[in-house]
């Protein structure tokens, strides 16, 4: 379980800044509150993509798709640590945060499932609650670091955050 509820944290840990600052950051760079708008619209519509990554897994196995899913979380992170990402790049890094997010809590609900098939649920919970924690953690934090660092410097230093996730690849710490 123990590594489950790692990977979960992790997901929060990540998820924390974007969710936070991400609007932020864009007006930072120079682009409009519509443009803002217009990634949040991506953030969604390209969530929902991610409800595929539960037949991708029974494809290519969880531990593949969960570490190729953590590359583009830390691709479409990383965009935001640009100096000038522009709206395509601002749209692209919406587009691979949605679906990144969506296929990586999903994964985490196969992967509860697939440890404790009698009671799904409470290894679903304990997920659940990894990410929690991950989220509330890392919101002052990356609000501290962006005080001191800037707020690049937070979407750079979370995209080598979401990088840890190959540590699962060792098969004991990642996904069956």
């Amino acid at each position: 379980m123990a590594p489950l509820v790692l990977n979960s944290a992790l997901i929060g840990v990540t998820s924390a800044p974007y969710w936070t600052f991400s609007t932020s950051r864009l007006a930072e760079t120079g682009l409009s509150p519509v443009t803002a708008t217009w990634c949040w619209a991506t953030i969604g519509l390209a969530g929902l993509l991610g409800g595929l990554a539960g037949r991708a897994a029974g494809r290519a196995g969880l531990r593949t798709v969960n570490l190729a899913t953590w590359t583009l979380a830390a691709a479409g992170i990383a965009l935001l640590a640009l100096p000038d990402p522009g709206v395509p790049l601002a749209l692209l890094s919406g587009a691979l945060f949605g679906v990144t997010y969506m296929a990586l809590t999903g994964l985490c609900i196969l992967w509860a499932a697939r440890l404790d098939p009698e009671r799904p649920a409470r290894a679903i919970t304990w997920s659940f609650a990894g990410l929690g924690v991950g989220q509330t953690v890392a919101s002052p934090l990356a609000g501290v670091l962006a005080g001191g660092l800037g707020s690049a410097a937070v979407f750079g230093l979370t995209a080598l955050v979401a990088l840890t996730a190959w540590s699962q690849l060792h098969p004991r710490f990642g996904p069956p």
